[in-house]
């Protein structure tokens, strides 16, 4: 066997492999973005099932509000019944962030992901929506607030404020487990 003909085989068994390689790599991409945008969708539903059943639910308390006034009932408030809610509310958000958190290490972990790879781009849009809805929920939580405090009790120094800096750095402490302040550490965190 000459040199020439093994250098034909050898070539042809490398271009064998690539191609094998690539389709493999398109098979998984294709199941990864399918994923992802079921994902995405369910989460859309959830949101907006969550927003509509929270439309209804503010439109029966104002009719109940309604009917209690026109009564002559004064409300009661039941702060811990409150407590109860804004705790069940940032456990529900913190097993979605931990469920992200969870999916996000599996897709490095198996896909090896950069900021060259073609999902990235998605990686970062959905990152920003989720960043965009967390400060729609706080600014809800917050108005909540203010509507339930009456004139007298209404203290500047009580109300919470959270602006992109705070967000950002809680948002990356929830996901990623530790706060990343340098962009080379943020870097080398989505680098396998």
């Amino acid at each position: 066997m000459s040199w020439r003909h093994k250098f034909k085989l050898l070539e042809n068994e490398q271009q064998e492999y690539e191609k094998s390689i690539r389709t493999q790599y398109e098979k998984e991409k294709e199941a990864l973005v399918l994923e992802l945008k079921i994902l995405r969708q369910t989460h859309t539903e959830k949101v907006q099932s969550m927003s509509s059943s929270m439309l209804q639910l503010q439109k029966q308390v104002a009719r109940l509000s309604h009917q209690l006034a026109a009564n002559g009932i004064t409300e009661e408030s039941d702060d811990e019944m409150k407590e109860d809610n804004q705790e069940w509310l940032f456990n529900s958000l913190k097993e979605d962030a931990e469920f992200i958190k969870t999916a996000h290490s599996q897709a490095m972990h198996e896909y090896g992901m950069s900021t060259s790879h073609p999902l990235w781009m998605s990686i970062q849009k959905n990152a920003f929506d989720l960043r965009q809805e967390l400060v729609n929920i706080q600014t809800l939580t917050s108005t909540q607030q203010l509507e339930n405090q009456s004139p007298q009790r209404h203290n500047h120094e009580n109300t919470f404020k959270m602006d992109d800096k705070t967000l950002s750095s809680g948002l990356k402490k929830v996901i990623f487990g530790k706060t990343h302040r340098s962009v080379k550490r943020k870097s080398a965190i989505f680098i396998s």
